[in-house]
């Protein structure tokens, strides 16, 4: 770790003690001072006057590591009243959301009872109109069926009954 501090357009480092410095080639650092580009890919810029003894430290990390700001950035959003008109955060949306969605599913199985009470009324009342009871006619089916097998079992025996004193006179 490193602590820069920027006096009179010099960069002087205050090293931890055991931290070595060593300069890399493209590096922010590179060995001779004198060919330091102007432009490192990192732009910083200071509002207002410093005054002595400020301190500014710019810190480099190799592909973001180490680097814990996107994180607490997000971690912000949690509690930053940013989404919609008066602000909410992105939890109370949250909780908006699955509550109205709640509500709608509450109230479409309301309206899915009434509908079926509403369809079985309609039934009975096209059941009485009609005058057609599905019960009684299945039960109607039933005794005529037995009738019908009644008289079969009657013209059978009265067909043997023919045969046999048909064969007694020949």
């Amino acid at each position: 770790e490193f602590r820069s501090t920027v006096v009179g357009g010099q960069l002087s480092l205050l090293l931890d003690e055991g931290v070595n410095l060593e300069a890399q080639a493209g590096g922010p650092f590179p060995a001779s001072p004198q060919t330091v580009s102007g432009d490192l890919g990192v732009s910083l810029s200071v509002v207002g006057r410093p005054d002595a003894g400020d301190r500014f430290s710019v810190n480099f990390t190799r592909d973001g590591n180490l680097d814990n700001r996107t994180g607490l950035e997000l971690s912000a959003l949690q509690t930053d009243p940013f989404l919609g008109e008066p602000g909410a955060t992105v939890t109370q949306a949250f909780a908006s959301v699955v509550q109205s969605i709640g509500a709608q599913a509450g109230q479409t199985a309301s309206d899915l009872e009434a509908a079926s009470a509403l369809l079985e009324q309609s039934e009975a009342r096209l059941a009485a109109i009609s005058g057609v009871n599905l019960d009684e006619e299945a039960a109607n089916l039933i005794r005529y069926e037995q009738g019908y097998n009644a008289a079969a079992q009657v013209i059978s025996v009265a067909r043997d009954i023919f045969n046999t004193l048909f064969n007694a006179v020949s």
